[in-house]
């Protein structure tokens, strides 16, 4: 017998297993099955299932409880022969079955299956949904098992859609959603797409209540000698005091409130107990006689309430922070319903954490998971630290972080926020499922996917440019001084990629809007020049100046129309406003000096804009004595205010410059605010201006 006749005999021998068709030509071949009485949760996952098929082929596979259809597609029937967020998919060429461990665990085989399938949605808008065009769908001979490598596979963000956002974060695997405080922000809306809550926030201000701390003097923290209580108005978790927590009424008072809120959301298998935001730890003798260390303080009054919790509860987790004043982990074991997010502001996301210049956050965390193995999670502050929607490109650090992680034993990361770039949300995505994929592949993946295989090239170049060009700076780009150092050199090469592939995107609108998408994002970093430069480069004129809508913008008058205030919380620094005579423009100019670092701001508002128009702020800035950094911040009435960080001007005038501005109720605030940093020094702002932005010369 030759070879090609033995091939021949051993192919018939052990004939090749047909394709599962559940779509064939455009026509469903197959039926959705689920159990009798099935669960409003596997309904779900039967509904994403046949929407999804719909839109790829235009079929919709029939939904019911009969076993006996042929060709069936089985959902959640073995789901309970598997752990906790494991999944299993099975294909012997007559069936499928989609199974997974967990409440939700049946929902993320079909997404997984999907994704299996082609279907992309790298980033939260619709945009970004890549679902292919097949008239038949075909589902190869499988028998698969997975779990995702990490089981804390949370997200902290507030955007205004949050359907959108759960149902983008359930599609890529992601488990929790973090919130502050508990029951804010819709967790029914959450657990109907899959996602549960994750309180893991600021939280001691929400279980006492300002009530009670108004009416119980003794329960607030003894700072500078007296114990003042939160102002009755205003939202409590933002409480920048913490509380007298040696006071042994108080931690029952506490408890009482966690137990009640349990029972009143039985669904909750999780809750916060990490303190309010910012400094003002008590003082006193009873929380010395407590708990010596105010670090060791926090984590046993963590404990004592989590041991507590769990007698009635063993199933819910007790979440807090390991950073600021209780960074470290105590010299006692802590509880297994505990669970710590190691966080911190100022490490270096341009270079490793295993990188020297990370070293102490890198021991900080290796510490956590050597003292409470399993029970730790990183928490990713890099959108907090640089600007909201602008890039900061870390996916090579990213992809050596995860697998620091791994190698750790943490329990998962904790992302605070969404990142602008479709492809980092991607990576995380996936560096969650598996933390050791490589990179590259991942990359290559993603540009194909989403952009096409025309314009997949030049994308892939351009993400590599970003990420070759962060690490030759190796610095964070937090203010605008540094991103302009960042995108200058790379400006030409970024710009050329991203024509190129927007011509050999041009017949797929759907890939070039894409493109256009991250266009926009690279020109706003190379554009940073436009709103930071020195002084010398002035584009403000008389005619401006005398268009201004702000009374007193250059503080000819002194304060007048000038708001002065530090952030009115103890532990919010000390600062001293003054009139200066080193001005830009004019006589005077506002100066804010640091006494103690913390949160000091002059405001000025422009009232009956033009709702119809957009505006420009702007201001001239010094920095002297030592600071290094100032913060614009700016905000329509009823809009989020937007907030740019600058560096040391080195003692000369710079003008501070943005564009783009709606004011949609005819109000529009600009804060000039010292905000943790500088430590030291003094600022100096003139010429500030609101201004019809037509006004000004043109980019």
């Amino acid at each position: 017998m030759n070879f090609l006749a033995m091939l021949i005999s051993i192919a018939m021998a052990f004939p090749v297993q047909p394709d599962f068709i559940p779509v064939q030509d455009g026509e469903a071949k197959a039926s959705i099955v689920l159990p009798e009485n099935p669960s409003e949760d596997l309904q779900y996952a039967a509904s994403e299932l046949q929407d999804f098929v719909v839109r790829m082929s235009g079929a919709k596979l029939p939904v019911g409880t009969d076993p006996g259809v042929a060709n069936p597609i089985f959902i959640g029937f073995d789901a309970d022969k598997l752990e906790d967020d494991q999944i299993r998919i099975v294909c012997d060429g007559k069936s499928l079955r989609l199974d997974g461990g967990g409440r939700f665990g049946t929902l993320q085989a079909v997404y997984a299956f999907l994704r299996d399938q082609g279907v992309f949605w790298p980033f939260m808008d619709e945009m970004w949904l890549e679902i292919p065009s097949r008239k038949t769908i075909t589902v190869k001979e499988q028998d698969v098992t997975m779990k995702p490598f990490f089981s804390n596979r949370t997200i902290h963000s507030f955007p205004k859609d949050h359907d959108r956002l759960f149902h983008w974060m359930a599609f890529n695997g992601w488990k929790y959603r973090s919130q502050n405080p508990p029951g804010y922000n819709f967790p029914r809306t959450m657990l109907a797409r899959g996602i549960q809550p994750r309180f893991g926030t600021h939280s001691w201000a929400f279980w006492s209540g300002r009530k009670a701390l108004n009416e119980h003097i003794e329960w607030n923290p003894l700072l500078d000698g007296k114990r003042t209580p939160p102002p009755l108005q205003g939202p409590p978790w933002w409480q920048h005091s913490q509380m007298c927590i040696g006071n042994a009424e108080l931690r029952k008072h506490i408890l009482g409130n966690m137990l009640d809120y349990l029972k009143k959301h039985p669904d909750m298998k999780t809750l916060p107990l990490e303190a309010n935001d910012g400094g003002g730890y008590c003082e006193c003798e009873i929380c010395k006689a407590y708990c010596e260390n105010s670090n060791d303080r926090v984590f046993k009054f963590a404990s004592e309430m989590a041991e507590a919790i769990a007698k009635e509860h063993p199933d819910v987790t007790i979440l807090i922070n390991g950073y600021g004043n209780h960074e470290n982990p105590p010299p006692f074991p802590l509880p297994r319903n505990l669970n710590i997010s190691v966080a911190w502001n100022d490490r270096n996301y341009a270079k490793p954490l295993t990188d020297p210049e990370n070293r102490e956050y890198y021991e900080r965390i290796e510490k956590w998971a050597k003292h409470a193995p399993g029970q730790v999670n990183s928490r990713e502050m890099g959108v907090k630290v640089f600007y909201k929607d602008w890039l900061h490109p870390f996916d090579d650090v990213l992809a050596e972080d995860v697998k620091t992680y791994a190698k750790l034993k943490l329990n998962g990361f904790f992302a605070e926020g969404l990142y602008p770039s479709p492809l980092t949300e991607y990576l995380r995505s996936e560096f969650c499922r598996d933390p050791f994929q490589d990179l590259e592949k991942l990359t290559i993946k993603f540009c194909r996917g989403v952009y096409g295989e025309a314009a997949a090239p030049f994308m892939f170049d351009y993400y590599r440019l970003l990420n070759r060009r962060i690490r030759e700076t190796g610095k964070n780009l937090d203010d605008m001084g540094r991103i302009a150092e960042y995108a200058g050199p790379i400006a030409k090469e970024g710009m050329a990629l991203l024509e190129q592939a927007e011509k050999a995107a041009a017949a797929e609108p759907r890939f070039l809007a894409r493109i256009r998408f991250e266009k926009a994002a690279f020109e706003k970093l190379v554009r940073t020049p436009e709103n930071w430069f020195s002084c010398e480069k002035d584009i403000v004129t008389d005619e401006i100046r005398a268009a201004n809508k702000l009374s007193n913008g250059g503080f000819e008058r002194d304060f007048e129309d000038v708001d002065r205030n530090v952030v009115d919380y103890p532990g919010q620094g000390k600062f001293k406003f003054s009139i200066d005579n080193d001005a830009y423009q004019g006589k005077k100019s506002g100066c804010i000096t640091v006494v103690e670092p913390g949160w000091g701001r002059m405001i000025m508002t422009a009232k009956n804009l033009d709702p119809n128009k957009k505006y420009a702020v702007l201001a001239a800035v010094k920095t002297v004595d030592g600071a290094d950094m100032v913060h614009i911040w700016y905000g329509a009435k009823g809009e989020r205010a937007s907030l740019y960080r600058m560096g040391s001007t080195d003692g000369k005038w710079y003008r501070a410059a943005f564009r783009d501005i709606a004011v949609p109720q005819g109000e529009l605030s600009v804060y000039l605010t010292l905000h943790t940093d500088p430590k030291k020094g003094r600022v100096l702002f003139d010429d500030v201006i609101i201004v019809e932005q037509d006004l000004l010369p043109p980019r």
